[in-house]
């Protein structure tokens, strides 16, 4: 998908798109005053944001624990410890075809799993356990598609986010993904097999960013049915 540097007007009349009962479970309100997004353009969004009809590919890397670690921004965060001295490095590749209030957009979740200032760094378990209340993910890089969910997610939540052109496609038991830079190179490929063990999901989990010089949590949810390759 090319990048959208526009910014549409109005929002999206599209609450009637997210009947699923799931979507139920949430209770849509109003900031207290709309989001500057330009000189010229505010918008009282609906929150949380829901989405819906939407092709996910996901897969989970390897790498140094002090890599990971000399990219979290505050002292409080810490990557999970994984053995051999390493953590986890997570890519989640995102085709929004629904969004509340706002167009499509592609984008690209890069995260490490981490823990929220750990007395003990336990190793492994909060990766497959729901027993550590402090764990979470920290976004390092969150590609987009829209200029407008760009402003969003700096203004809102402190994620870094960036507009660069991404594709999705899928084709041969394959979702394939590519980010490119603004001069057209391609910098990221992910190609996920579509196959594997159908797994229900239904998950609650946390973001962590640093917003405005203080470390922030956001919560995030989703159900849904993946085939898991392992």
């Amino acid at each position: 998908m090319r990048t959208t540097e526009e910014i549409p007007a109005g929002l999206l009349d599209n609450v009637a798109d997210f009947a699923d009962p799931f979507y139920a479970r949430f209770k849509l309100r109003k900031a207290p005053q709309p989001l500057q997004l330009n000189d010229t353009i505010a918008k009282d969004y609906l929150f949380p944001t829901f989405y819906g009809d939407v092709t996910c590919a996901q897969a989970i890397f390897l790498c140094p624990w002090e890599r990971a670690a000399a990219l979290m921004p505050h002292p409080k965060l810490k990557p999970v410890r994984l053995p051999g001295g390493r953590a986890a490095v997570a890519f989640a590749c995102y085709e929004y075809k629904q969004v509340l209030g706002v167009a499509p957009y592609n984008e690209i979740a890069m995260t490490i799993p981490i823990l929220v200032n750990p007395g003990i760094n336990v190793p492994v378990l909060p990766l497959v356990t729901p027993w550590f209340k402090n764990f979470g993910y920290y976004v390092f890089s969150m590609p987009v598609t829209s200029r407008e969910n760009q402003i969003r997610g700096v203004k809102i939540w402190g994620l870094p986010k960036v507009v660069q052109e991404i594709d999705v496609q899928e084709d041969n038991g394959v979702c394939e993904t590519t980010a490119y830079e603004a001069d057209g190179t391609e910098y990221f490929r992910l190609r996920v097999p579509t196959a594997g063990t159908p797994v229900p999901f239904d998950v609650t989990s946390n973001l962590y960013t640093v917003h405005e010089g203080r470390l922030a949590q956001s919560e995030t949810n989703f159900k849904a049915m993946f085939n898991v390759t392992k």
